[in-house]
């Protein structure tokens, strides 16, 4: 099968050393008239990568269902070197509709680029594809005759990549010619992103089509993998009728636009969406610095944060640079860069977090720098010391004075900031660092071919991802298949609109679990396109945009952003895991605030587990939605697809009835044939046990019941219990393993290295281990109850605790009673797909239960 990057990379591979550093230089940033093999090679190493990126994303919600019963013909106008052709090609094998293609023309002027790309379709297309090479400028005016190019079946495909943008073209020319080729047109437009009115839009108004099944605009659509460029993606995709009639009156909308340098090329398209003053930053920094520092990051994301510009090095480390316009935006500022900071360390790089705590110097391997363009060193240096004293004689009246300025350089418009960069320098910083900050910013382009083609959705989780509904609220039992709805219904969104889905949930450990069900999704989409957290590291994310401190009760105010709310930040998609768990005013505050106006928001709950004890409505027993009109959406009649033992849907519906007061039924699970052992276990070995003793019987209990150590979570309310039972079976197998809290030697390290902050060093490690939990890996899972809800495991050992009274003292291995520990252990015993195995070390409360129920 046909392997597009495969054949840009062996461009790449064939060019000189000296030119494969920068091979755009090499094409004139890909303006030049390409004469050689060696400029066609360098074309592709440089734009080769992109353009598959930018054809896939375009051609990804092609309809292929209502052409795959008829011939068509595919016209790849400007084809260059017949990259378009080729990523249409393998998408087709992948869609198994090869054998309906009849014929493809070529439309080239480059005699070199046109016979590679005879070459390489020829090649690639079925034997009995005929290749049509016409070597040819597309007419300037309207009034040329192209009469050796017609169609013979009734369905053409017209594919423009990267040629419309072209002046010396004539668009109503195009768009006639396309009009009368067949009886039914695909048209597929796809170019860079431009500010001002492009001439793809303009194109696209001669034919004036009533919906799009592809419309991106994006102005950072995706990263490349070699140079980690970013570059932004315009693609529209409509079809046209022979039937219909062009507007002939349409008059088209662009300017020219002169680009005066290389520098000003590369970011041209941006000019207009981010200030002039960063872009000139940005472009004088990658010129003088780019041998220093490996990757330059203009406005990425990390998480919710866009800082300005990113650089990082292995030797200079990571520099987060923002830009401060205005002097009395200082202090907004400042804590806007030292937060973006604070994230990085305390949720996304979890191996830089344990480092600051044994060793000073990691904390200095994240550089925050503020520059000031409108203002002078000295300037800025006046400005610091009257913040300073201002912030200090506001501190002092609460008994404390903060140092807003530790760790931050300043640096003004007179100083040589290039210079500044190329002389940070921190020994501290290591490769692993850089590698997860890099993976963090870029993501990587998720191939339809990357996703589970095993897995099937059933005809109501189709509806549900298809339906229109800008808001929708859908509810199910554990493990009915929500996850999965949710996921697809997310790349549906992003494919739809090109732009970014903002993916909310309660609990951070569902993270990853999220992200890993979007990546079974068999599709194309880069992965960095999906903002994945929780409400309140959203909100801290978005307030530090607009004010100095976050009142302490500002999450609970559905009005906060109201000062802000013309500049806040719109998606149009939001989705929200978990919304049982939601309060209203957060629900308020999202719609309000966040959500564009043609914007959709989507919302999973199950009432079931409000383990939290949320106000819910009395008929649906779910949160009351502000905007929300109509009934919940059922998932399905209480059938779960997460669970596949019949004895556990049993068991979990049993308890529910008896601890939780919910007159519900059993939950059916799906009828498939299983010709494994599930297996359903009780043992009380009282409160005088070892966490030696759970650890030894770990694997015991595998090798007797035949169980893959990958398939297993441990589950206990508390942490204490776990991360002895942890210590101890990692020292007993010397297998590694998979938690969601602090390890006994990271708290060894934490009470030895900062006795005044280990409570609060303690809550940082635990929250960046949330962050990076998964259950995708081979080994042992360890995590709380509280900390796993949302996700699943084939099989669970649940460590049964005693409880206590709230007034009696509690150690490690026992828990307080508490109203929703039932609701708690509900949600523990949902977990489990195939096997059951609860360990009970001293609870009371449910021992006859479990007794009783499980023979």
């Amino acid at each position: 099968m046909i392997n597009v990057v495969d054949l840009v990379n062996r461009c790449y591979d064939r060019l000189p050393a000296d030119v494969q550093g920068h091979p755009w230089d090499a094409t004139g940033h890909g303006r030049n008239v390409l004469q050689t093999e060696e400029q066609l090679d360098a074309y592709l190493a440089a734009y080769g990568e992109a353009h598959i990126i930018k054809c896939r994303a375009a051609f990804q919600n092609f309809p292929f269902n209502d052409v795959g019963s008829y011939d068509f013909e595919i016209y790849d106008w400007g084809c260059g070197q017949g990259i378009a052709s080729l990523t249409l090609i393998e998408m087709l094998c992948e869609h198994n509709l090869l054998s309906r293609l009849c014929k493809i023309t070529l439309i080239e002027p480059s005699h070199i680029a046109l016979e590679r790309a005879k070459r390489w379709v020829g090649t690639y297309a079925s034997s009995g594809v005929e290749v049509q090479s016409v070597e040819r400028k597309i007419p300037n005016t309207k009034d040329d005759k192209w009469n050796d190019i017609d169609c013979k079946t009734s369905i053409s495909i017209n594919i423009f990549s990267n040629i419309l943008d072209i002046w010396d073209i004539s668009l109503s020319w195009l768009a006639h010619k396309v009009a009368s080729l067949a009886n039914i047109n695909y048209v597929i437009c796809v170019g860079p992103k431009f500010t001002h009115n492009s001439r793809l839009a303009d194109f696209c108004g001669y034919f004036n089509p009533s919906k799009y099944f592809s419309n991106i605009n994006s102005f950072s659509y995706s990263y490349t993998t070699r140079t980690n460029h970013s570059f932004g993606c315009e693609a529209r995709g409509f079809v046209y009728k022979r039937s219909e009639v062009l507007d002939e009156s349409y008059k088209e909308k662009t300017r020219k636009n002169i680009c005066d340098s290389d520098d000003d090329f590369s970011t041209i398209y941006l000019r207009g969406v981010l200030n002039d003053a960063l872009l000139n930053l940005y472009n004088q920094i990658r010129q003088h610095c780019s041998k220093s520092f490996e990757n330059i990051f203009l406005r990425p994301q990390i998480g919710v944060d866009l800082p300005d510009i990113v650089l990082a090095s292995i030797s200079h480390g990571i520099v987060l640079l923002d830009i401060c316009n205005k002097a009395e935006d200082i202090e907004v500022q400042l804590r806007r860069v030292k937060g973006i900071k604070e994230e990085l360390y305390n949720t996304y790089l979890k191996s830089l977090k344990v480092a600051t705590i044994t060793v000073p110097a990691a904390f200095y391997c994240v550089q925050p720098i503020l520059y000031f363009p409108t203002m002078d060193k000295n300037a800025v240096k006046r400005l610091k010391d009257d913040t300073d004293e201002h912030l200090c004689n506001k501190s002092s009246k609460q008994g404390s004075c903060q140092n807003l300025f530790k760790n931050v350089i300043l640096v003004g418009n007179d100083e040589d900031i290039s210079s500044m960069l190329c002389q940070i320098r921190n020994r501290a910083f290591r490769y692993d660092y850089y590698e997860e900050l890099i993976s963090l910013i870029k993501g990587r382009w998720h191939s339809y071919k990357d996703g589970d083609h095993n897995f099937r959705l059933t005809k109501r989780q189709k509806e549900l991802v298809g339906s229109p509904q800008s808001r929708l609220r859908i509810k199910g039992v554990a493990g009915c298949g929500k996850t999965q709805v949710m996921a697809n219904r997310a790349v549906k969104r992003q494919l739809e609109t090109g732009s970014s889905v903002l993916i909310l949930t309660f609990n951070i450990t569902l993270i990853q679990y999220i992200r890993m069900r979007i990546n079974q999704v068999p599709a194309d989409f880069p992965t960095n396109k999906f903002i994945i957290t929780n409400y309140h590291q959203f909100f801290t994310a978005m307030a530090r945009e607009f004010v100095g401190r976050i009142p302490f009760n500002a999450f609970d105010n559905d009005n906060f952003f109201e000062p802000y709310k013309d500049q806040t930040r719109r998606f149009r998609t939001i989705i929200i895991d978990e919304v049982q768990d939601y309060k209203t005013e957060w629900l308020s505050l999202l719609i309000k605030y966040f959500l564009s106006e043609d914007g959709s928001i989507t919302v999973f709950g199950d009432g079931e587990q409000n383990i939290y004890e949320r106000e819910m409505e009395k008929g649906t027993k779910m949160p009351r939605i502000p905007s929300f009109i109509g009934a919940w959406k059922q998932m399905s009649e209480r059938i779960s697809m997460r669970i596949l033992n019949p004895q556990i849907a049993v068991l979990s519906s049993a308890f529910a009835r008896n601890f939780l007061s919910l007159e519900m039924s059993t939950i059916a699970i799906e009828n498939r044939l299983n010709f494994e052992s599930y297996y359903v276990k009780y043992w009380n070995i009282g409160e005088n046990f070892s966490a030696e003793k759970i650890a030894r019987n770990i694997p015991r209990i595998l090798e007797h019941y035949k169980i893959s150590i990958k398939d297993v979570a441990v589950l206990a309310s508390s942490i204490n219990i776990l991360r002895d039972v942890d210590f101890q079976y990692r020292q007993l197998t010397h297998l590694g393993t998979m938690v969601s809290f602090e390890t006994q030697e990271e708290l060894g390290e934490v009470k030895k290295n900062s006795t005044a902050y280990v409570a609060a060093n303690l809550e940082a490690i635990r929250h960046v281990a949330k962050t990076h939990f998964t259950t995708d890996c081979d080994c042992l899972k360890l995590s709380t109850i509280h900390s796993f809800k949302g996700w699943e495991a084939k099989t669970i050992i649940l460590l049964l605790q005693k409880e206590v009274k709230q007034n009696q003292p509690c150690n490690g291995d026992c828990i307080q009673e508490r109203e929703n520990s039932a609701a708690l252990l509900y949600t523990a015993l949902t977990r489990a797909q195939c096997n059951l195995f609860i360990i009970n070390v001293g609870n009371t409360q449910y021992d006859t239960f479990f007794q009783k129920n499980i023979k």
